[in-house]
């Protein structure tokens, strides 16, 4: 049943996904193609209708277009729109498989059918759309309308990320990143290239904590992450001010450390001899006096232990030498075990659960270690319940927000309100049912 009251979301769908890929068509295909782009419309509509008529795949995608905007004669119709945008989805024209399945996937044109849209989004993955390849991946990883697959998802990903597209590239990185993978830096650069903000923070991160084995470099942190806040994502300030802070910290330590060399002391003339003195008296003289001068630095050297310098030098030095004294200072107690602000859940507790709510999982971590520094990144104290499970990934620790919904829209809804930008892109929302089936306890067992 078609939504008549959404005719606007599907003229956007079909522009969007229209403009994002060129594929081969015969001539006359190609120039009604064009007419379309240059906008003009009204002979867009008789060049590409009688091609449509004929199961022409892009001029069923431009007729579709038309009369999703009612555009070059073509009459507003929603249910037109559709009718032309399905004969070229079956033609397995990408772009056009790209959008029948974000129309169901949504639901907000046509009733929502997670299964429908996995299946075109496949269609056009096979058909080469990096786009569908990218959503395939996506659907893959998280189980919506599919069962979920990590092998199959990732090998999507990395066609959509080989074909350039920055969002497959940041998805994959995630997911290496998250398993400790050095190639997550990689596709991290692929997508920074492309001007991708979120991957420039990611990559800031990376220099700035030393990570995926990287040396720390600063300056580095701080150049990327202020790159990436040029280029909108104002969460990347913050960053930004830390990063100039930890700088500001190191130099003044360099300063203070820095050894304070003492110029030697002028050398000191010979007195000028008398010529009546006679030259083996001078140079008992000269004898004598060097030594009264070596007794006399000896003596210096002796009594001062440290070089005198000025005051702004000393109290610099002192300084320095109270800052490097400092991490070497014996704790009086054993240090407290880190607190990791989240609940350790298990088997039965999961079991335990509606199957048929819908929960953000959040992330998936191998290292206990990187679980604090995952709530802590993200403010996420107290929001996070997490269980021990073998998942297609490996031996990991499955985070999950702490709440759960009826349906997908509420929690994506909830999660816009409550969740940063960086842990809003890795989020799958999936069924409770979904996590208990693929339960396998850490240890192998079901």
């Amino acid at each position: 049943m078609i939504k008549q009251q959404f005719s606007n979301f599907l003229m956007f769908v079909l522009v969007a996904a229209g403009s994002t890929a060129v594929y081969s068509a015969d001539d006359a295909e190609s120039k009604c193609q064009q007419l379309y782009k240059d906008g003009r419309y009204a002979s867009a509509y008789p060049a590409c209708k009688a091609l449509a008529d004929d199961g022409g795949a892009v001029a069923s995608f431009v007729m579709s277009n038309l009369h999703a905007r009612g555009l070059g004669g073509a009459k507003a119709d929603v249910s037109q729109a559709l009718v032309w945008l399905k004969v070229a989805a079956e033609a397995d024209y990408g772009p056009a498989c790209y959008n029948l399945a974000a129309l169901y996937e949504s639901g907000e044109v046509v009733e929502q059918n997670l299964p429908e849209a996995f299946s075109w989004y496949q269609r056009g993955a096979e058909a080469g759309h990096i786009e569908s390849q990218l959503k395939t991946g996506v659907m893959l990883l998280k189980g919506d309308g599919v069962t979920a697959n990590y092998q199959q998802a990732q090998e999507w990903l990395e066609k959509s990320a080989i074909g350039g597209d920055p969002n497959a590239q940041v998805t994959l990185a995630i997911l290496q990143a998250t398993a400790e993978d050095k190639q997550a830096l990689h596709w991290y650069q692929q997508a920074a290239e492309q001007n991708n903000a979120f991957a420039l923070y990611q990559m800031a991160d990376i220099y700035a904590e030393g990570k995926l084995g990287e040396q720390v470099d600063l300056g580095k942190a701080l150049r990327l992450a202020k790159q990436s806040f040029s280029l909108g994502r104002h969460s990347s300030k913050r960053l930004v001010e830390k990063l100039e802070d930890r700088l500001a910290e190191t130099n003044a330590l360099a300063v203070n450390t820095a050894p304070v060399i003492e110029s030697a002391p002028e050398p000191i003339e010979p007195a000028v001899q008398q010529n009546s003195q006679p030259v083996t008296k001078q140079k008992a003289v000269e004898k004598s006096a060097n030594k009264q001068l070596t007794a006399q630095t000896a003596a210096k050297k002796a009594v001062v232990a440290k070089p005198v310098v000025s005051t702004k030098k000393a109290v610099s030095a002192k300084k320095a030498s109270e800052v490097s004294k400092q991490p070497v200072k014996k704790a009086s107690k054993p240090a407290a075990p880190q607190q990791i602000a989240a609940t350790l859940r298990d088997k039965k507790w999961l079991m335990n659960q509606p199957d048929q709510r819908i929960v953000m999982q959040l992330a998936q971590i191998t290292e206990k270690a990187a679980i604090s520094r995952y709530i802590e990144k993200y403010s996420l104290q107290n929001q996070v319940d997490y269980y021990r499970a073998r998942t297609r990934a490996g031996l990991v620790y499955v985070l999950l927000y702490h709440r759960n919904y009826e349906t997908v829209t509420k929690s994506k809804e909830i999660a816009r309100q409550v969740l940063s930008d960086g842990v809003q892109k890795g989020v799958w929302y999936r069924r409770f049912s979904t996590l208990q089936a693929d339960y396998v306890a850490p240890n192998g067992e079901s």
